[in-house]
């Protein structure tokens, strides 16, 4: 009997913990127990008696509707059926309240218990049908558990999202995945076609020339481009042309690069670079355009999209999952790269032919789900808003909120655009914050690339490695940003904003401190052991950097934009977004070219550019905490 008694014990325990999990949608223990031995006491009988058929009829279906309910009673039937009847279930508030008022015999457990069939229905319908109605009905939650509660405490930590927003949740984490996929082929396919032919040296050149002109001209295209089109079709116009581009690229332009490129001698000194890169044309446009698209992809076409379409109070569950599931994405672009990469034939006239083909082929699917996702994405924001239209009517809260979300606002100029993001203390952090990141990361990896060019001479090699690179950096980043999101909500936008800096500080030390003290020098090192270790330890460095980017700076950046109207969302976005990361980035890279005018090369002046970064952390810090303050005081009044 003790047996069965702790085995009965075990099924009210399932059927507690069953409760927890799915909140509401079982009985409790005394209700559970309760039908029990009026069900059972009789195990001669196969079906339930006519008394309780027809005096519990409504209450039986509800039990019906008490997911998981027969699975448990299934067991408590094999149980009792194996012993020939049903022991007394101590502990339990019906059962021993029945018990005490018939004064039931524990070891007479049929004919007592069957003979009073109608009273104890009589007692325990009552408080049992209370029980199946309490246990239907969505239990009242206090505010500050309303996540823990729809959730459940595990879900609530891992994946707080609710059944009716995943759709739109996995829609927009897809999207950003091919997006991010897109950027992370192309990006290490540009370094390999630059580094391996012009030197790492010459993306300094191409950024300040090439890219900062790029960026700027774009800016003004898009933003007269909003004056005239309508969302759908300026989202078409801004990514159709880059996949146009590649697709020219890889049928045209690359296997006519022999006849395109211009005879030019190559040149010494710090002249050499540019002459490298108009020689070189074909790579150097790849390689704008590709920039670009890591500006305009990201920034634009979707984190634009997403601050049109998710609230705030979704915002702290949406964003940084976004980057946890659609950073995924650089493992599977990592291993396209190192697979093209594989696919190269030394032996041939044109050994990268087959994986620029390769690699075009995966950018125009990517590019498809873009284009598709897209549209899914704003059909099914335009249903939810007709939804919210019909059943809230046009003074209701909801609708409103629509409303005023799809209002459209008077638009301003590009001199008006300038002046605005020059005269808003809140934008003027945000463009802080992202001009110092792209310094930051400008000073650290051109002086990585430069050692990962010694180390790797060869073209295949090159790219293999930067394959891995992108790799290991995803896993990573994927690893880094479940962290990063419970900063984010825990603590807020604030700490999450200033963590990045200060882990971006701390992590490039251990590098600029072997490049300054290792022995490295701009030939090489004293040893390929040393100039190895110099770049693996920058690999880390990078890779914990630019997770750390992915995991906290991108997702408290974009929550910085939500509570700003439109017009500051759409035109000051794309200032900050394209044309101050363009300056943050080839602002670094004059300094640098400075600095190798200066010293002749970027290694013998590491001294400058660990007091430059070091400079622009503490600018960064002190953007980061004015920033999260004004963000704070801004969503009060929200």
């Amino acid at each position: 009997m003790s047996k069965l008694w702790t085995f009965t014990m075990f099924l009210c325990d399932v059927n507690k913990w069953t409760r927890r999990i799915f909140r509401a949608r079982f009985l409790t223990n005394d209700a559970f127990l309760a039908l029990l031995p009026s069900t059972f006491a009789n195990p001669s009988n196969s079906t339930p008696p006519q008394s309780w058929q027809r005096q519990n009829r409504a209450m039986m279906s509800a039990v019906s509707r008490c997911k998981g309910f027969y699975l448990l009673l299934s067991l408590a039937i094999l149980c009792n059926l194996s012993h020939g009847a049903l022991p007394k279930l101590p502990g339990t508030a019906l059962v021993q309240r029945f018990i005490k008022g018939r004064q039931a015999d524990p070891r007479d457990h049929g004919a007592d218990i069957a003979s009073s069939e109608e009273d104890f229905h009589q007692a325990t319908a009552p408080v049992l049908a209370e029980d199946i109605a309490e246990a239907i009905k969505p239990p009242r939650r206090r505010k500050r558990d309303v996540v823990r509660s729809r959730f459940g405490k595990i879900r609530a930590a891992v994946f707080p999202i609710e059944n009716k927003e995943c759709q739109k949740f996995f829609m927009m984490s897809g999207m950003m995945f091919f997006i991010i996929y897109v950027y992370t082929v192309v990006r290490d396919t540009k370094d390999t076609l630059i580094v391996s032919t012009c030197g790492a040296e010459a993306i300094t050149f191409l950024k300040v020339y090439g890219v900062l002109p790029a960026s700027a001209l774009f800016m003004i295209l898009y933003a007269k481009a909003s004056n005239v089109l309508g969302k759908k079709a300026l989202f078409y116009a801004t990514s159709v042309p880059f996949f146009l581009f590649y697709a020219a690229f890889c049928t045209l332009i690359y296997p006519n690069r022999a006849h395109l490129m211009p005879h030019i001698d190559a040149q010494a000194g710090g002249l050499g670079f540019l002459v490298s890169l108009v020689k070189n044309w074909d790579y150097s446009l790849f390689y704008i355009v590709s920039e670009l698209f890591g500006s305009v992809g990201v920034s634009v076409l979707f984190w634009q999209l997403a601050n049109e379409i998710i609230k705030v109070h979704e915002a702290k569950r949406f964003y940084p999952l976004f980057g946890q599931l659609a950073n995924i994405a650089p493992i599977a672009a990592g291993q396209t790269v190192v697979l093209s990469a594989h696919m190269t034939d030394p032996a041939s006239k044109d050994p990268f032919l087959k994986s620029i083909q390769l690699i075009t082929v995966f950018i125009m699917i990517s590019g498809a789900a873009i284009m598709s996702l897209y549209r899914g994405i704003t059909g099914l924001v335009e249903r939810e808003d007709a939804a919210a239209l019909a059943v809230g009517g046009e003074t209701s809260a909801s609708t409103t909120a629509v409303a005023s979300k799809r209002k459209k606002k008077p638009k301003m100029s590009l001199a008006e655009s300038f002046k605005f993001l020059l005269t808003n203390k809140y934008l003027g952090c945000m463009a802080i914050l992202v001009v110092s990141y792209g310094l930051a990361i400008n000073f650290t990896e051109v002086m990585w690339k430069s050692q990962v060019k010694l180390l790797y001479k060869d073209k295949r090699k090159y790219q293999q490695f930067m394959g891995n690179y992108s790799t290991m950096m995803g896993a990573t980043t994927f690893i880094v940003i479940f962290f990063g999101s419970q900063i984010v909500k825990r603590f807020g936008m604030k700490v999450g904003a200033l963590t990045t800096p200060a882990m971006l500080g701390l992590l490039a030390a251990p590098f600029f401190g072997y490049i300054v003290f290792g022995g490295i020098s701009s030939t090489g090192a004293s040893s390929p052991k040393a100039l190895q270790t110099a770049v693996w330890v920058g690999l880390v460095q990078n890779i914990l950097s630019k997770s750390i980017k992915y995991a906290l700076f991108d997702p408290t950046k974009e929550m910085a934009y939500i509570p700003l109207g439109q017009e500051e969302k759409t035109k000051g976005k794309a200032a900050i977004d394209v044309l101050a990361a363009r300056i943050g980035k080839s602002g670094g890279a004059l300094l640098q070219q400075a600095i190798v005018l200066f010293f002749g090369n970027i290694i013998d002046g590491a001294p400058v550019v660990v007091g430059l970064f070091y400079i622009v952390i503490f600018a960064w810090l002190f953007a980061a905490n004015s920033l999260g303050n004004q963000f704070e005081e801004v969503s009060k009044n929200k």
